[in-house]
C-alpha cells in the first residue's frame, strides 16, 4: 500500500483489509485511491483478493494554515527598525500569501529593504513569517526670521523627530524672543517636546531694544546771513522702529522755524541708531527807532535780528545844534554803542 508521501507495503493472506487514515500536516485525508489521479475511492481491501495492490493517499489543502505578517517601522533616531504589528493569518497550505502594507501616518513603505519579505508560501507547518518595514517621511523646517539673517533650513528631518535649536540669529535694534509656530507669534515651538509631523516653518520673534539711539541736532540761523548754525546735540534713546518726535527748545530770541525745508522734526528710529532728527530756529526780529529830539527825522530800522548789531544812520540835523550821539536812555545817560550794542528787543534811541 503506498500512502504517498510514507509508502507501506502490507502482504494480505486471509483477513479483510480496512485501510487507515493517515495525517500530514497542513492538509485532510480525502481518501485512498487506485490511481495516482482520477481512478475509484477504495476504503478496505476484501477478504479473498489476490496481487499486490498499490493505493494512492489524496489529500486536501487545508484553508486555515497559519502565517504572520510582521510590520516593523524604522526608528526615530537610527536606522535601525521595531517591530510596530504582528498580524496571526490563515491561509491555504501551499498557497502564495501576498502581505498587504499598512498605511501608518508618517511612514512609507520601504520596497527596497533587504529584509523585507512581502509574499511566500504559506508552509504546513505555520511557520511563514513575511515581513514589511516602513521608513519615516523626512521633512524640511524652514526659518523666517522675520526681519533677522537668513537661517538654514533643516532638512531630512524624521517623522517625529525632535530638532535642535538653531544657533540664535541676531538683529540689530532687536533682541531675539524664539522660534514661534505660527505667523501672529502666538505660539512657541519647544524644541524639548514639540515633533516635526510635516512641513513647517518657524517664525523668529524679536523684542525692539528700547535704549536705540537715535540724535536731536537744533540749528539756529545766523545773524547775518541765512544759513543756520549748529547750537545743540542731543544724544537720545528710544525704541527700535517706533517714531521719534523732537521736543522743540526754548531758546531766547528765537523761534522754531517749522517750515524749514531740512526740517525734520519726527521719524522712525532706526535699528542701527542712525535717525537724525532737525529743528530749525529763526532769530526774532525787531525793530530800532530813532527819535531825533526834535532834529531832523530818522527812519525807523526794521526786521533787526536779535543780537545784531546796527549800522550808524546818517546824522540828523537841528538849527543851532550840534549832533553828539544816540542814547539808549530819555535822560541820555548811556550812548548806543554801534560797535558793541546788540539788539535784543524793540528800542527807541
Amino acid at each position: 500500500t503506498n500512502y504517498n508521501d510514507a509508502p507501506t507495503s502490507y502482504t494480505v493472506e486471509s483477513e479483510t483489509i480496512v485501510l487507515g487514515t493517515p495525517t500530514k500536516n497542513g492538509y485532510t485525508f480525502a481518501g485512498w485511491y487506485d490511481s495516482s489521479t482520477g481512478g475509484n475511492k477504495v476504503t478496505q481491501i476484501a477478504q479473498g483478493s489476490t496481487g499486490d495492490v498499490t493505493l494512492y493517499a489524496r489529500w486536501t489543502a487545508n484553508t486555515d494554515t497559519p502565517y504572520t505578517v510582521k510590520h516593523y517601522q524604522q526608528n526615530i533616531e537610527d536606522d535601525s527598525y521595531t517591530l510596530k504589528d504582528t498580524e496571526n493569518l490563515t491561509g491555504t497550505t501551499d498557497t502564495t500569501a501576498d502581505a498587504i502594507a499598512k498605511n501608518y501616518t508618517g511612514f512609507s513603505e520601504n520596497t527596497t529593504h533587504s529584509d523585507r519579505k512581502a509574499s511566500g508560501i504559506i508552509a504546513a507547518d505555520g511557520s511563514l513569517v513575511l515581513k514589511l518595514y516602513y521608513d519615516r517621511d523626512t521633512y524640511t523646517v524652514s526659518y523666517n526670521s522675520n526681519g533677522g539673517p537668513t537661517v538654514s533650513d533643516t532638512t531630512g528631518v524624521r517623522y517625529e523627530a525632535t530638532i535642535a535649536e538653531p544657533d540664535e540669529p541676531e538683529r540689530l535694534g532687536y533682541t531675539f524672543d524664539s522660534w514661534y509656530k505660527d505667523a501672529g507669534l502666538n505660539t512657541a515651538w519647544d524644541f524639548v517636546a514639540d515633533k516635526v509631523t510635516a512641513d513647517i516653518t518657524l517664525y523668529a520673534k524679536w523684542t525692539a531694544n528700547i535704549d536705540t539711539p537715535y540724535t536731536v541736532k537744533h540749528y539756529q540761523q545766523n545773524i547775518k546771513d541765512d544759513n543756520y548754525t549748529l547750537k545743540d546735540t542731543e544724544n537720545l534713546t528710544g525704541t527700535t522702529d517706533t517714531t521719534a518726535t523732537a521736543t522743540a527748545k526754548d531758546y531766547t530770541g528765537f523761534s522754531e522755524n517749522t517750515t524749514h525745508s531740512d526740517r525734520k522734526a519726527s521719524g522712525v528710529i532706526a535699528a542701527d541708531g542712525s535717525l537724525i532728527l532737525s529743528l530749525y530756529y529763526d532769530r526774532n526780529t525787531y525793530t530800532v527807532n530813532f527819535n531825533s529830539n526834535s532834529g531832523s527825522p530818522v527812519s525807523d530800522m526794521t526786521g533787526v535780528r536779535f543780537e545784531a548789531t546796527i549800522a550808524e544812520p546818517d546824522e540828523p540835523d537841528r538849527e543851532g545844534y550840534t549832533f553828539a550821539s544816540w542814547y539808549k536812555d530819555a535822560g541820555l545817560n548811556t550812548a548806543w554803542d554801534f560797535v558793541a550794542d546788540k539788539v535784543t528787543a524793540d528800542i527807541t534811541l
